[in-house]
């Protein structure tokens, strides 16, 4: 079974297996996590007040070093996050998108993208974005093939 997961311009950018359970290359860019950094940071500033209300309490050590690692844990996940999230990428928009070798159109193409494909932005080059996938996919796409998110 397919399912449609987003369109834009009428065009469906992105048709997957709903019952496959192995994630593609295109979708572990796109997953969205548990929590957003502000959320994050929220249960860190009250793991920081739990830990010096225990401190002042005179609490057990093992109390105050626990409280101390969920507060250092929340503060590093809403780092990991807010970094994971500022990561430019870019969602291809037309089928069989060539990923070229060099920025321009008579460069030979060095893969074939299919429309909903995400594309994490290295740099940019006149019209040209140089995109990269974990799977290999490395190359450059004209920017009107694709769209920014």
């Amino acid at each position: 079974m397919r399912a449609l997961v987003c369109e834009r311009f009428g065009q469906p950018l992105w048709l997957r297996d709903v019952g496959d359970p192995r994630p593609g290359p295109s979708e572990v860019l796109l997953e969205v996590g548990p929590w957003t950094p502000g959320e994050w940071a929220l249960v860190a500033a009250a793991g920081w007040l739990l830990l010096w209300s225990a401190v002042v309490a005179r609490r057990r050590r093992a109390v105050v070093a626990a409280l101390a690692v969920v507060t250092a844990g929340a503060l590093g996940l809403a780092g990991r996050e807010r970094l994971r999230l500022q990561r430019p990428l870019a969602v291809v928009i037309g089928p069989g998108t060539a990923v070229r070798v060099a920025p321009y159109g008579q460069a030979s193409a060095a893969a074939t993208v299919e429309a909903g494909a995400a594309l994490l932005i290295e740099r940019r080059y006149g019209d040209w974005l140089a995109v990269r996938r974990r799977d290999g996919v490395r190359g450059w796409v004209l920017g009107s093939e694709v769209v920014r998110l």
